[in-house]
């Protein structure tokens, strides 16, 4: 039964174009990148809430307050997008 699904890819294969081959790669990279900066920007959202009650306060002492967690989402965004590589690697 192997033998024969094999057989038929092989018989299939001049007929395909040729970047039915690469193609799924190149999606599931893209839809790593669009999930993993959903998700760094919803959890900056969701964790930079509590500064939106500084809007009284000088631009000076929202942007310190603020700081902190947006330099460790500069940080965070890349090593979601490189695990997402790395699992998609892993699993093929």
């Amino acid at each position: 039964m192997i033998g024969e699904a094999s057989t038929a890819i092989e018989a299939a294969r001049p007929l395909v174009p040729s970047w039915v081959t690469w193609v799924g790669s190149v999606v599931y990279l893209v839809v790593i990148v669009a999930v993993s900066q959903v998700v760094a920007n919803s959890v900056r959202n969701l964790a930079l809430r509590p500064f939106r009650k500084l809007g009284n306060a000088h631009w000076t002492e929202r942007a310190r307050a603020a700081f902190p967690l947006q330099y460790a989402f500069v940080f965070v965004s890349p090593i979601l997008l490189v695990s997402g590589v790395g699992a998609s690697r892993a699993s093929s």
